[in-house]
């Protein structure tokens, strides 16, 4: 008896996993792996998911084709991004939860980015 539930649960997984849903990206295009693998492969850059307020959801590497896909949701909220901090420029690499300036286009640095001078107060 205890085999006949376990291949019936058994049969019943493998038809679920049969069932599933194709890949879509948000304009309702099904992908298969095929389209996806020629998104990342051809030229891969950093992209950051900003929220409404500015805020860093993700990072991830991609191709812009794949961001304007809409694979990963609406291509508007994806922001490019670097990897390496340049801070004679002020260009800081987007972090989760960093926030990104609309106006200046820049992501704020976060705490461990900035350098800090302590200055000893002294009486005369």
């Amino acid at each position: 008896m205890k085999w006949i539930i376990a291949l019936v649960f058994f049969f019943s997984f493998l038809s679920y996993l049969y069932s599933a849903k194709p890949l879509e990206n948000s304009l309702g295009n099904s992908l298969d792996n095929q389209d996806v693998e020629s998104f990342v492969v051809s030229n891969p850059n950093y992209f950051a998911e900003v929220d409404e307020s500015g805020t860093v959801l993700r990072v991830i590497v991609a191709d812009q084709a794949f961001i304007n896909s809409g694979a990963v949701g609406d291509p508007a909220r994806w922001v490019p991004t670097v990897k390496e901090v340049d801070k004679e420029k002020g260009i800081y690499p987007a972090e989760i939860n960093s926030k990104y300036q609309r106006a200046t286009g820049k992501f704020e640095p976060k705490a461990k980015d900035i350098d800090i001078l302590v200055v000893k107060a002294t009486s005369t």
